[in-house]
C-alpha cells in the first residue's frame, strides 16, 4: 500500500508540474536543472521511484533532473535540505508519508 501511495504522489507531482502555465510576466520554467532530493539510500524502492519520476520530468520539461539521495535521521536530513533551499521551484522533495506523519 505504501508503494502505491508513493507512485500516486509521484504522478500527482508530475501532473502539477506539467499542467501549469507560467504567467505572462514570468520567464519560462525551468531555465536550469532541477534537484530531486530523496531521503532514502540508492537502490531502494523510494530511490527507484524517484529516478523514474525524474526521467519522466526530464522528458516533459526538457531539462535535467538530478536525483540526490540524502538518507539519514528518519528522512529529516533531506527534508531540512529542501526546506532551507531557495524557494525558486528548482529543488523538490520525494518522500513517503512517514516524513510528515507523527504517531499519537
Amino acid at each position: 500500500m505504501t508503494k502505491l501511495r508513493l507512485v500516486g504522489g509521484a504522478l500527482a507531482l508530475v501532473s502539477l508540474l506539467t499542467a501549469s502555465q507560467p504567467a505572462s510576466a514570468q520567464t519560462a520554467f525551468p531555465e536550469k536543472a532541477i534537484n530531486l532530493v530523496v531521503p532514502f539510500p540508492a537502490g531502494g524502492a523510494g530511490d527507484i521511484i524517484a529516478r523514474l519520476l525524474g526521467g519522466a520530468l526530464e522528458k516533459q520539461l526538457g531539462k535535467p533532473v538530478i536525483v540526490q539521495n540524502r538518507p539519514g535521521a528518519g528522512t529529516a536530513t533531506a527534508a531540512r535540505e529542501v526546506a532551507t533551499s531557495p524557494p525558486d521551484g528548482y529543488t523538490i522533495f520525494s518522500s513517503s508519508n512517514s516524513t510528515f506523519v507523527l504517531p499519537h
